[in-house]
């Protein structure tokens, strides 16, 4: 029976003896925590104030874009209006074109009737550089002043 004291007393110094390890091993470890935890707390600081920075950069960005937004949709409509205006010049010069080519094969015609010398310039096809001068001059001749 002495034997089996003897061993369960041994067993125990055993049990304790690791008991004592593995606290000693744990206090290690909560002593390496309570260090890192105040630079956990500055991480965690640090953190806050990096999504607040991240935070108010959005907020810049969003009315920046909606800045932009407006100023592109404004552009725009100018860029409608002036297509308009555009068109509506280009039907008008045509039109003019149209009328000045049919004065001019009239007056070229009429010359040819009247058998006398052809006029110089009176043919039918002309170039785009005096078609435009003989708009210039149309318009100048309305309008009252000279070139």
């Amino acid at each position: 029976m002495l034997t089996a004291t003897w061993i369960a007393d041994g067993a125990l110094c055993l049990l304790l003896l690791g008991t004592l390890v593995m606290s000693i091993r744990l206090d290690r470890g909560l002593r390496l925590v309570r260090r890192d935890r105040s630079a956990f707390e500055a991480l965690i600081g640090s953190l806050a104030s990096a999504t607040q920075a991240v935070s108010v950069g959005v907020q810049r960005l969003r009315s920046e874009s909606e800045r932009a937004a407006e100023l592109i949709q404004r552009r725009s409509e100018e860029a409608d209006r002036l297509a308009t205006d555009l068109s509506f010049l280009i039907d008008r010069a045509e039109r003019t074109g149209r009328r000045i080519e049919g004065a001019l094969r009239d007056g070229a015609q009429a010359d040819d009737s009247d058998g006398g010398a052809p006029v110089v310039g009176a043919a039918p096809h002309h170039s785009l550089a005096a078609v435009a001068e003989m708009v210039r001059g149309l318009a100048t001749a309305k309008s009252g002043k000279r070139p």
